[in-house]
C-alpha cells in the first residue's frame, strides 16, 4: 500500500486513522467509509480508499477468502485476528461471529 500512497497527500496516514473510520461490507468485501463521520473525515477516508486501491479486485478477493474461510468454519477466529485483523474486527462489530467465539 505504501507504493500506492507515495507522497500523495490525499491518503490518510495510518497513524491518524481511528478504528471507527473504515468499515467492511460483506457482500463484495469492499472497504467503505463508516456512517456518521464528519464530512471532512468521510472525504479523506473515501480518498484513501481510492488512492490505495482498497476495493480493487485483488484486495476484495483476498478479504473474501479470509472472511469466507472464517464464516464457513475453515479457519479459527484467532487465525483471522492474526492474519486479517480488520476483517476480524468487522466480523465482531457486525455481529457475524460464529456461535461459541468470544
Amino acid at each position: 500500500m505504501n507504493a500506492y500512497k507515495g507522497a500523495a497527500s490525499d491518503a490518510l496516514d495510518p497513524f491518524e486513522i481511528e478504528d471507527d473510520w473504515f468499515g467492511l461490507e460483506f457482500v463484495g468485501y469492499q472497504v467503505v467509509a463508516r456512517v456518521g463521520l464528519d464530512s471532512e473525515v468521510h472525504r479523506r477516508v473515501e480518498e484513501t480508499i481510492a488512492r490505495l486501491g482498497l476495493n480493487s479486485y485483488r484486495c476484495c478477493k483476498e478479504r473474501a477468502e479470509y472472511g469466507e474461510a472464517y464464516l464457513s468454519n475453515n479457519i479459527r477466529l484467532t487465525y483471522l485476528e492474526s492474519h486479517a485483523p480488520f476483517i476480524a474486527r468487522e466480523i465482531h462489530r457486525q455481529g457475524k461471529l460464529r456461535p461459541g467465539d468470544p
